[in-house]
C-alpha cells in the first residue's frame, strides 16, 4: 500500500519568513501562508518550514510580505500524539517541495 504525503497551497505570505542558523553553513525558514476560508472573511494560517538549503536562500532573497505563493511539501506533524499542542507544519526539504511567489501585489480572493 503506498501512502501520499503531498500539500500543495496557493496563499498569501503573512509577514516576512524568519530565519534561523543551525551553523556557519546550514539554516531553517519558516512562514505563516494565509489561505482564504470559502464563505468568510477569515484566513486559516499554515506554518511552513524549508530545510531545502537552496530554498532557503530562495526564501530569503525573493518572498516579500503580502506576496502570492505557491507552495508544495509534505505535511510533517510537530508535537506528541494527540494534544492540543500538536501542529501542522509544510515541510520543504531537500527530497521533496517548492516554493514559488506568483505576484508582489496583495490580492482579495473572494469574487
Amino acid at each position: 500500500m503506498y501512502i501520499l504525503n503531498r500539500v500543495t497551497l496557493i496563499g498569501r505570505l503573512k509577514k516576512m519568513p524568519d530565519v534561523y542558523w543551525i551553523n556557519a553553513q546550514e539554516s531553517i525558514a519558516t512562514f505563516t501562508l494565509l489561505t482564504p476560508i470559502p464563505g468568510s472573511q477569515i484566513e486559516q494560517q499554515h506554518q511552513v518550514l524549508v530545510e531545502d538549503p537552496l530554498q532557503v536562500e530562495y526564501t530569503i532573497s525573493c518572498l516579500v510580505e503580502g506576496n502570492l505563493v505557491f507552495v508544495e511539501g509534505e505535511l510533517e506533524q510537530v508535537g506528541s500524539g494527540t494534544t492540543p499542542s500538536q501542529t501542522s507544519w509544510i515541510l520543504i526539504s531537500k527530497t521533496f517541495g517548492g516554493l514559488h511567489p506568483i505576484s508582489s501585489h496583495v490580492h482579495n480572493f473572494e469574487k
